[in-house]
């Protein structure tokens, strides 16, 4: 799966022929490692869940955890749960915990409800000892920000190829003085801006 397809920015530009097909594939895949290095995340999942490990001690011992019931993710995020396998081998039912945040996503911790009766826990060797099965992405499809950006940053990286002028390429002012292009576009900025993930 990809945010687009070399077809989606053929469609985009009013591209007819078929001569630039590899570079456009190549300017889509591109535009979105560009969405994902400046936003820290993933807009996309398919198939079923992966597992990831998490220690259940006090982040402030280098764990997981942010309280007795609570375990954050790190810099990991999912929109769906799957499965949770407690340190000591034994399965917590998705239904004695709660997600957070509440009411949207992506999640980045699991809570152990109250009236569940468990505790986060290990046997021998604490380290990563927690296993959670989930979708690790924002969604599990781009949202119509994303494949705008998307096709926008396609669009403007295929024009770079040629050195054709841009809105968004340097510029020389009447007095001479150059000015600097963004990296990114910046209508493609303001889309992303509210996306964008704080370490």
């Amino acid at each position: 799966m990809a945010y687009i397809t070399a077809t989606d920015l053929k469609n985009y530009m009013k591209i007819s022929g078929n001569s630039d097909d590899t570079q456009l594939a190549l300017f889509a895949d591109r535009a979105q490692h560009v969405i994902e290095e400046f936003t820290h995340r993933v807009f996309e999942w398919s198939g079923s869940g992966t597992v990831k490990k998490f220690t259940p001690t006090s982040y402030l011992d280098g764990g997981d955890l942010l309280d007795f019931y609570t375990l954050s993710m790190g810099f990991s995020e999912f929109f769906e749960l799957t499965s949770i396998t407690n340190g000591d081998g034994t399965a917590i039912s998705t239904s004695d915990v709660v997600l957070l945040p509440g009411n949207m996503t992506p999640k980045y911790a699991i809570r152990i409800k109250s009236s569940a009766n468990i505790m986060w826990t290990y046997t021998s060797t604490i380290e990563e000892s927690v296993s959670v099965t989930a979708k690790w992405a924002y969604s599990a499809t781009p949202s119509a920000d994303i494949v705008q950006a998307a096709l926008r940053i396609g669009a403007y990286l295929y024009r770079q190829r040629d050195g054709t002028p841009d809105s968004d390429r340097p510029i020389v002012s009447a007095d001479g003085v150059v000015l600097s292009a963004p990296r990114i576009p910046s209508d493609v900025l303001e889309l992303l801006r509210p996306y964008r993930r704080r370490s």
